[in-house]
């Protein structure tokens, strides 16, 4: 996962990468390469890119998903920008933790709602 933060709150989470191009804290600048795409699951190769203004519905708790000392139950019901179908997928709160472990809230620290 790679996690690039536009300042003000909005962030671009890369997750299903093969291998990084770049380092913890490093800073990056637009048409650089970051890392490279992978593979999950014996699916093709591919990729999620989730925009900070990601629209979410709600949240459902579900298995933990923990990277590093991060982790979260939560998962949020979401509009995707790719998938088939692309729309009412479901994405791990783990990689919007901006709030801290085990809790899911929109960009002004309110909880969602429970689907």
């Amino acid at each position: 996962m790679i996690q690039i933060n536009h300042g003000s709150g909005w962030f671009t989470t890369h997750i299903h990468l093969q291998s990084r191009s770049v380092g913890v804290g490093a800073s990056v600048t637009t048409g650089q390469l970051i890392g490279y795409v992978g593979r999950t699951a014996g699916r093709n190769p591919h990729r999620h890119a989730l925009r900070g203004d990601q629209y979410v519905y709600c949240r459902v708790w579900g298995p933990i998903v923990q990277v590093g000392s991060a982790f979260n139950h939560w998962w949020l019901k979401t509009d995707l920008d790719e998938g088939n179908p692309w729309q009412n997928q479901y994405v791990s709160a783990c990689y919007l933790s901006r709030w801290g472990n085990d809790v899911a809230r929109d960009n002004s620290g309110v909880d969602l709602p429970d689907c």
